[in-house]
């Protein structure tokens, strides 16, 4: 009977631990935050509601439409660390870029300087066409400061790129002064 109380009690205990896994991994969230203007849109990877679990590291995929947004370049926030963090930023196929941070620091150093929610890191592109592009996540590890993975709720957005206006050359200006100036002593010698 004893052992039955105890085998009762351990799988009461292992159900109130995934209740309780479950119920703060849907606070969690990774959710985009727009920044920048339409010619060099931005957004920044924003993670919400930590709890009681300080961040150790990420390694995420995000997709958008390299029609519309080109030359994505990365900036990471200090929350996970210091600079023997392993970081690394790029694209792994076109329209996917990959971003990861894996923090050696300490877990009760991460877990003091992290506040419940805050920035990864940002990304900003350049406007290579005119529209609306999705931007979301694709493949997603998130890890607590053991290396336990978590798994948090996934938010998208949309970036409005509008490609920049063509800038004349040089060259063409030169011409069409030239001709100005031609035009303007024509008149002027037909008039004499």
């Amino acid at each position: 009977m004893k052992k039955i109380y105890q085998l009762m009690l351990a799988m009461l205990t292992v159900i109130a631990m995934s209740l309780g896994t479950l119920q703060s991994s849907h606070a969690l969230s990774l959710d985009f935050v727009n920044w920048g203007t339409p010619q060099a849109p931005g957004v920044m990877v924003y993670l919400n509601g930590r709890g009681a679990s300080a961040i150790g590291g990420f390694d995420l995929t995000v997709s958008y439409d390299p029609s519309l947004l080109g030359a994505p370049n990365a900036f990471f926030g200090p929350n996970l660390g210091g600079p023997s963090d392993i970081i690394a930023f790029n694209s792994v196929s076109t329209g996917n870029i990959q971003s990861f941070e894996v923090s050696f620091l300490d877990p009760a150093i991460l877990q003091a300087n992290q506040p419940d929610s805050f920035e990864l890191y940002s990304i900003s592109f350049a406007a290579v066409g005119s529209g609306l592009s999705p931007v979301s996540f694709g493949s997603t590890i998130l890890s607590d400061e053991f290396g336990n993975q978590l798994f948090p709720q996934l938010g998208t957005t949309t970036l409005v790129a509008e490609a920049p206006a063509g800038v004349p050359e040089p060259g063409t200006l030169l011409l069409v002064g030239a001709g100005l100036a031609a035009l303007a002593l024509r008149r002027r010698l037909s008039h004499h």
